[in-house]
């Protein structure tokens, strides 16, 4: 049972850290700066093949040029009914300072806070210094801080250490982890430790192997406390010509077998535009697969994305649900018509540091899945850098524009 249990375990952490590398999580912006103000899904089946149901929308609005509000809605018993709010703030270099997540309460009829999350920029470029985590008490009525993370920095602006502090029912937690480079400033290895009685204790590491600029492989180690090294799991990544991400196959380790296990493959297909056009990813140890299909405005946002799974009864995709996207057009970065080029980004997926290649005094833009800019700058050197370390895992959209030439590409933050 208890190496059931770790199969398992292992298998969600890896399912979700392929999922984030190939992009499944949901992204409102692709490659110009439409804001977007509106999305709906639709599921399909219930209660009869052809029908269509709705099931989510969200609205965003911008009460000013630094702040977003995000409310989402889910569709129930015929009728729409709040679900949650999400309110950012960012500074007048659109870095994001405050984010603060809220439920809605049915009784009361009003917002309820939940989480926040707090960002602290470091000098005037996208470097963040430290960030805090809060969880909302509702009996004493007050944000209780759940954790911090402070990062550290060598004389040449890469991150070389994040420590973290979490606090949990009147206790302290510490961990960190350190952050080695090559001599092309990339990521090859992050080591995490636990933190007891001042003496850091390794348990665990990630090797990544970069081929020209890109992530080629990455294996995760765990150190058990009799400092036996075991592998976890492992990334294998295939490019196009244009070196776009066209395969990812994830493993995890069989300790019985004593040999990696195909857990999930997801395949990408592009347009000619190098849009991401479909997606198939596929469960092998569960003999599952879904698929997703995309499609673009003539400003390259993202207009509708359909969703399938595969019936292996009938050998033959099946219609889930739909989401439309709906943009204003306000604050569009690039002219109609005008076409991004793809944005080199190494190392990729990165633990922290990334690196662009952009000419110099080129401007850019960091945005999340939920499309919430996190970080704006400007080049000041050749192949200029990035630090996400404080940011959540997740896949980030860097958008970037020298001159009249724009540039877009996608980051997995580890």
């Amino acid at each position: 049972m208890k190496n059931q249990r770790c199969f398992w375990i292992t298998c969600t952490l890896l399912i979700a850290q392929l999922q984030v590398q190939m992009g499944i999580a949901q992204n409102t912006q692709t490659s110009t700066d439409s804001r977007l103000v509106r999305y709906e899904q639709y599921v399909y089946g219930l209660p009869t093949p052809n029908d269509s149901t709705p099931i989510v929308r969200r609205f965003n609005t911008y009460p000013s040029p630094t702040e977003l509000i995000e409310r989402t809605e889910q569709f129930q018993a015929g009728g729409w009914v709040p679900q949650g709010r999400s309110s950012s703030t960012y500074d007048d270099q659109q870095r994001l300072l405050l984010n603060t997540q809220e439920g809605y309460n049915a009784a009361t009829k009003q917002y309820t806070p939940i989480l926040r999350y707090q960002l602290f920029p470091k000098g005037a470029n996208s470097l963040v210094d430290s960030s805090l985590s809060y969880n909302w008490n509702a009996i004493g009525n007050k944000w209780d801080l759940v954790q911090r993370i402070k990062g550290i920095y060598n004389n040449l602006g890469q991150l070389v250490e994040t420590q973290s502090s979490a606090f949990i029912a009147g206790q302290v937690y510490q961990s960190k982890a350190l952050y080695f480079y090559d001599a092309a400033k990339n990521n090859t290895k992050t080591e995490t430790y636990d933190i007891q009685g001042g003496v850091s204790i390794l348990n665990g590491f990630a090797v990544y192997t970069i081929e020209n600029g890109k992530l080629a492989n990455s294996t995760n180690y765990s150190v058990s406390p009799t400092k036996d090294t075991l592998p976890a799991g492992r990334l294998v990544n295939q490019y196009t010509s244009s070196g776009l991400v066209s395969k990812a196959e994830s493993f995890f380790w069989d300790l019985t077998a004593q040999n990696w296990l195909l857990l999930a493959i997801t395949e990408n297909e592009y347009d000619a535009n190098q849009r991401l056009s479909s997606r198939v990813f596929s469960f092998v140890q569960l003999n599952q697969k879904g698929r997703s299909d995309f499609f673009y405005t003539a400003k390259n946002d993202i207009a509708i994305d359909v969703n399938y799974r595969w019936n292996a009864a009938t050998t033959s995709w099946k219609l889930e649900s739909k989401g439309f996207y709906f943009y204003d057009q306000a604050s569009s970065l690039q002219s109609a018509g005008s076409q991004a080029r793809s944005l080199a980004i190494s190392p990729n997926p990165s633990a922290g540091k990334i690196r662009l290649d952009l000419p110099i005094n080129s401007s850019f833009q960091v945005f999340n899945t939920a499309g919430i800019l996190i970080s704006s700058g400007q080049m000041n050197q050749q192949n200029g850098e990035i630090d996400l370390s404080l940011f959540p895992a997740g896949l980030y959209w860097i958008r970037a524009r020298e001159g009249t030439t724009n540039f877009v590409g996608r980051v997995i933050k580890q």
